[in-house]
């Protein structure tokens, strides 16, 4: 199926000699999908959510949306409508002067030029799908929850009509009564709307419970890509087996081993803390990292069932491990 959005060898450098905060990264985005970017602090998530949104332009490489890259996309482009972000603040993203109803209205005479009066009625109807009340829609955000607030924020992102949510840590600021709230309606909007979502989060319990497709990023890369029930059955990268082991009642997580600079520019980021690494890791330089399944893992030695090998080959030189 063809992707709505897609990143191509995506890098994001901050300063001229500083690390990459995303390297060379490739994803793509189906419509309706439900792609799930999970990761400890740090690894890039954040950063490639902006760039997905077009809010972040790459250093080199380029996102496309609709096969069109955002570098050529008009801020008053109808592409732009297509690709939306929910942001990890609630308070933070929105107007402080302006109240629920008319933050979310503003939106919409943007892209549809209405008539005030019927920008409003459009955003209070949208509020009210969202599960706000009619007292609620009238405040500002300072006079509402972090749940409503960003309530308000998912409303004037479905205001654009988009293809694609991006939603950058969506509950993470939210108490834990509310967080299940805010899922269970992105649940809803999906199957409701038909809408793609990238849920950016360091919480694979999110992730599992909204995304069908996950990957993984570690400093900047995308280490695995699988199923979502399948990367939490049989995590295969190192670093994924130590996420998943994290979560309570879950099994798979091995113990880090300590931080070896003598490997720390070598291509696999992760091997100064892989209690798996060998040998090879240091001397191979490529490897297929495609494993059944449709399955991916930037791993030499990536765990896998033993009914299942997988034939790689593996030069000296180009590519990654």
């Amino acid at each position: 199926m063809t992707a709505i959005l897609e990143a191509r060898a995506v890098t994001k450098r901050f300063g001229v000699d500083g690390p990459p905060a995303v390297d060379g990264l490739d994803l793509a985005v189906a419509p309706g999908a439900g792609v799930g970017i999970v990761g400890e602090s740090g690894s890039g998530k954040s950063t490639l959510a902006r760039m997905l949104a077009g809010v972040l332009p790459p250093t080199s490489g380029e996102i496309a949306v609709g096969g069109r890259p955002w570098t050529a996309v008009d801020r008053r482009d109808q592409l732009r409508r297509r690709v939306q972000m929910i942001f990890q603040d609630p308070y933070g993203a929105l107007n402080p002067w302006l109240s629920a109803r008319d933050a979310v209205a503003e939106v919409i005479r943007f892209w549809d030029r209405p008539t005030r009066a019927e920008a409003r009625e459009r955003a209070s109807q949208l509020l009210a799908d969202m599960g706000l009340t009619a007292d609620a829609m009238g405040r500002r955000p300072r006079g509402l929850s972090g749940g409503q607030c960003q309530r308000v924020g998912i409303a004037r992102a479905l205001a654009c009509a988009p293809d694609v949510l991006i939603a950058d840590e969506p509950t993470s600021a939210l108490d834990v009564s509310v967080q299940a709230q805010i899922l269970n309606l992105l649940v809803a909007l999906r199957e409701e709307r038909g809408l793609a979502i990238v849920l950016i989060s360091h919480d694979l319990a999110v992730v599992r419970h909204l995304t069908e497709d996950a990957a993984v990023m570690y400093a900047g890369r995308i280490v695995e890509r699988a199923p979502t029930h399948e990367m939490f059955r049989s995590p295969a990268h190192p670093y994924t087996r130590l996420l998943v082991g994290s979560i309570p009642g879950m099994s798979g997580g091995e113990a880090r081993t300590a931080h070896d600079p003598g490997v720390a520019d070598h291509p696999c980021r992760f091997a100064p803390r892989c209690p798996r690494r060998a040998d090879d890791c240091i001397a191979v330089r490529s490897h297929d990292p495609h494993l059944p399944g449709g399955r991916w893992a930037e791993c030499v030695h990536p765990h896998l069932p033993a009914a299942a090998p997988v034939q790689r080959t593996q030069t000296q030189h180009g590519g990654r491990t």
